[in-house]
């Protein structure tokens, strides 16, 4: 029997570049993608649609998960 690891996944490999977002209030996951200027992530709760805007910027930082408290 051959029990080689798997290749490890690349991170999105030729996909949209998103973020990860746990919406606390509304119990709920979804994810932002970054918009056509590539200044931000936006995108909105799926359950309040409380929209949601992460600026990119030369002082950011490399974590790709976060959580919102939706009004």
């Amino acid at each position: 029997m051959n029990w080689e690891r798997p290749a490890p996944k690349q991170p999105n490999p030729g996909g949209r570049s998103f973020l990860g977002i746990h919406y606390v209030n509304c119990g709920t996951y979804g994810r932002i993608y970054k918009n056509k200027e590539g200044t931000a992530y936006v995108g909105h709760c799926p359950r309040c649609m409380h929209r949601l805007k992460v600026r990119i910027g030369p002082e950011g930082t490399g974590t790709r998960f976060f959580k919102c408290f939706c009004p």
